[in-house]
C-alpha cells in the first residue's frame, strides 16, 4: 500500500500538512472535508514509502482515527478492497492539481472514483455516533 505526504484544506484558507496518509486515508479526507472546503482537500500528494498492511487492518486503523461508521460507510462490507495507489482514488495522478480542478461545480463531477458520499453516516449534521 502506497503512501503520501499530503496538504489537507480543512476550510478556505486552512490546511495542514500530513504525511504517511495512504489511499484509503485520503478518499476518507476527502469525505469528511469536502463539504467544508467547496473543493479538492487533499492536495499537493507526493508519494513517500510503501507499507505493508492488509485491507483489514487498514480498516482497522482508520476507525481508530476517524468516525467509525464514517468510515464503514465508506467501505462497506465484510472484506472491502481497498485503493491501493492514489490513482485509483484521485482523477488526476498524484502531485499538483492545476486550479480548474480544484473547484466542483454543483452537479459536477466529483474529482474521485469510487467514493460513496451520499451513504447515511455522511448526511449533513450526523455526527457518526448515531
Amino acid at each position: 500500500m502506497k503512501t503520501a505526504s499530503i496538504q489537507l484544506w480543512l476550510n478556505h484558507g486552512h490546511s495542514v500538512p500530513m504525511s504517511g496518509v495512504t489511499p484509503a486515508e485520503a478518499a476518507v479526507l476527502y469525505a469528511l472535508h469536502h463539504g467544508n472546503v467547496g473543493s479538492i482537500p487533499v492536495k499537493d500528494v507526493v508519494p513517500t514509502d510503501d507499507v505493508k498492511r492488509t485491507d483489514r487492518q487498514e480498516i482497522q486503523r482508520l476507525c481508530g482515527i476517524y468516525q467509525r461508521p464514517k468510515v464503514l460507510a465508506l467501505f462497506p462490507g465484510l472484506n472491502p478492497r481497498l485503493p491501493k495507489t492514489f490513482e485509483e482514488v484521485l482523477d488526476e495522478p498524484p502531485g499538483d492539481l492545476p486550479e480548474s480542478e480544484y473547484m466542483v461545480e454543483s452537479g459536477g463531477k466529483m474529482p474521485t472514483k469510487g467514493i460513496n458520499t451520499t451513504a447515511p453516516a455522511f448526511e449533513k449534521g450526523s455526527t457518526g455516533d448515531e
